[in-house]
């Protein structure tokens, strides 16, 4: 049982997030102001936590009330908070994404539903990378979404996701980074799109045949194709008298 003033209230911080929907940072936040003004005093213990309101009756306009007249009470549901501590729209997921749509398709950076593009995208990196990513998870929308109101389309998170999986597929340490949060970051996106702007139409180098395999390609152009195109061969790959020599003698035995 406690014994509780005028003007107090006990709360946990765990319980008055869950009750708001908000985080634990955001309710300690708001108590920390409430405290700092001047509004509140805290007296905490292990298990919950005593808010006293300051100068409660200048607020309330109630001084005939002694705080003697009030009864014991047990823990109940916490009560609703004054109007400044109610938690600020940018935490209600669902009506944040709603508008972060409402000012894409205001902003005439994408037609329709961008929800299509969220879900073409995420479709795209699953087939690349063999995961199964959820589209609708709220921060995969919301970073996509931030995204799309930078100007982003959906052929450019396709390129990002390319680029990235062209380079990264093969590194068991770097492959963990396909994923959403990675890719679609604020502070990487934009790079890796410049990335793949600028080497997305690049073919990779031809890989130089070297040893054994120079050595076999030259003997299949010799006897293949004769002694002109042969020439050409060791000039352009740099052989050797000695590996001329050699492959000559090769196309020798292989003569019927």
């Amino acid at each position: 049982m406690i014994k509780l003033k005028r003007g107090q209230h006990f709360f946990t911080v765990k319980g008055l997030a869950d009750f708001f929907n908000v985080p634990n940072d955001f309710i300690r936040s708001r108590i920390a102001k409430l405290k700092k003004i001047g509004f509140l005093s805290i007296h905490s213990t292990n298990h919950f936590s005593i808010a006293t309101v300051l100068n409660y009756d200048k607020y309330q306009g109630r001084v005939d009330v002694k705080p003697n007249h009030f009864p014991n009470h047990s823990p109940t549901t916490p009560q609703p908070l004054p109007n400044h501590l109610h938690p600020p729209k940018e935490y209600n997921k669902n009506n944040k994404n709603k508008e972060k749509y409402a000012r894409a398709r205001a902003s005439g950076v994408v037609s329709g539903d961008p929800q299509q593009i969220i879900n073409q995208t995420i479709a795209h990196l699953n087939r690349k990378v063999g995961a199964d990513f959820k589209p609708d998870i709220y921060v995969t929308q919301s970073l996509i979404i931030d995204r799309i109101n930078e100007g982003a389309t959906l052929d450019d998170f396709k390129a990002v996701i390319d680029k990235k999986y062209s380079q990264w597929c093969d590194d068991a340490r770097m492959s963990g980074n396909l994923r959403p949060v990675t890719l679609f970051a604020a502070d990487k996106f934009e790079g890796y799109l410049q990335e793949a702007r600028r080497n997305g139409n690049k073919p990779k180098p031809a890989r130089k045949l070297q040893g054994i395999e120079l050595m076999g390609l030259g003997l299949d152009v010799l006897t293949k194709f004769g002694e002109d195109k042969f020439t050409e061969f060791c000039d352009y790959n740099n052989l050797t008298q000695n590996d001329i020599d050699s492959i000559r003698h090769r196309a020798g035995n292989r003569s019927p």
